[in-house]
Order: structure tokens, then sequence, then C-alpha cells
């Protein structure tokens, strides 16, 4: 993501369109990548692009998808919507974290890690990706935005590997 796809993304933003049209509008791009380069595209016309996108497009979406194609943007609007996803998730208080594991915790567990996350960093929620990773040999790493945790035994071994060798 870059500048220009976050002042998109915040426009996009403060229009503030109701959450089913985004989600229709981000289904169709996902499903059809051919409509998006369509739009990126030089050889079709700002006529045929628009005639397009009032098709295929949700009414509330149209204006906006219509400048972001006029100002030949059209090839970033994924990044546009992941910058528009983080936007929504700020506003609504939600963590984004990634925890990556050798072993697949139970749901429990999960959950507990949810709450652990909000209480540390003062969330509402969190979206948390799970990654199974065996390179890790077991425990975990837990990312929270800049923040890592590295309780995984590959880090144990290589930690301990570095204080060996320095003696």
């Amino acid at each position: 993501m870059n500048e220009l796809t976050d002042n998109y993304a915040k426009v996009f933003f403060d229009l503030t369109i109701p959450e089913e049209y985004i989600h229709e509008t981000k289904r169709i791009c996902s499903e059809c990548p051919e409509f998006v380069k369509a739009l990126a595209s030089p050889v079709v016309t700002k006529k045929e692009k628009h005639a397009v996108i009032e098709r295929v497009i949700p009414g509330p979406v149209q204006s906006f998808f219509k400048v972001v194609t006029d100002n030949g943007e059209a090839d970033s609007i994924f990044e546009i919507f992941a910058s528009y996803d983080e936007l929504v998730q700020r506003k609504n208080k939600v963590v984004k974290a990634v925890f990556a594991y050798v072993t697949k915790p139970d749901d429990r567990k999960i959950e507990d890690i949810k709450n652990m996350i909000c209480r540390k960093y003062h969330k509402t929620g969190v979206n948390l990706q799970l990654k199974e990773d065996p390179s890790l040999i077991g425990g975990f790493i837990l990312t929270v935005g800049d923040d890592v945790y590295d309780r995984s035994v590959k880090a144990s071994i290589t930690k301990l590997q570095n204080s060996l060798v320095r003696r």
C-alpha cells in the first residue's frame, strides 16, 4: 500500500457506503479479475468503462469506481480495499494479528489468545489469522502489528547456538 491508495481508501471510508454494497463490490472484483483488468486497460474507452461499472457495480459504489478508473488507478483497487479494511478495523477498535503454530490450538485456547490481545492492546476485537508453520519445530509466533512474540523451539535453539558461539 502507498499514500495514493491510502488516500483513496480514506475517501471511500468517508463516503459511509453501507457495508453490504462494499462487500458485494469486493466479491465482484475478486471473482472476476478480468473486470478489474478491463477497467485498467488503456484500450477500453472511458465511456465503455463507465457503462460496465454501471452494469456490474452496486449503485452507491459506482461514482467512486468511476473516479478511480478515470484517474488510471483501477489496477490498485485491491490495495484500496485493503487500506479501507484497515480503516474500518481501526474505527471498530479491532487489531490484526497472526498466530503461527506447529500444532493448532483448540477453540478455547484461540479465544484466550484473542482475549489476551484485546486486554494488552486495549481493543474490542481481534482479526486473528492462524498459520501453520512446521519449521517452528514447536511453540508459536504471535505477531500483533509491529510486535512479535516468538516462543518457538526454533528461536530457542537459535538463541542457544548464538550464546554457545559467543563463548
